[in-house]
């Protein structure tokens, strides 16, 4: 992110408070949300990087011109994650917790992203 990006996100962030706009930009705008701008960034980050969308590479080609191309990747990170989730549901997990209501609520999200496979 530029630096003119951050006095634009500062500025926009300022007329939230006082309310002069009504509405956010992003979720960190909004004062009820006690989350950091840098790490609602590092989840963007994040969630690209999983999903495998990079940049394009820039690179000079032997005629001296830059040129650009799509990264490419193997995304072991997507890969890594199916993996563990195929061992770890393949053995028939129970995922419980202390409150009864959040465990059966969960298992029973688990139990329909299974079955969407």
């Amino acid at each position: 992110m530029g630096i003119v990006q951050k006095i634009k996100n500062m500025l926009w962030k300022g007329a939230a408070v006082v309310g002069a706009t009504n509405s956010l930009s992003r979720i960190v705008d909004d004062s009820r949300i006690s989350m950091s701008a840098a790490e609602y960034d590092r989840i963007v980050k994040d969630f690209k990087y999983y999903a495998n969308r990079y940049d394009k590479v820039s690179y000079i080609d032997a005629e001296n011109v830059r040129r650009y191309r799509p990264f490419n990747s193997v995304n072991l990170t997507k890969r890594a994650a199916q993996r563990i989730a195929s061992i770890v549901f393949n053995e028939q997990c129970e995922i419980s917790f202390d409150n009864d209501e959040v465990g059966k609520y969960l298992n029973d999200v688990l139990r329909t992203c299974l079955e969407s496979f």
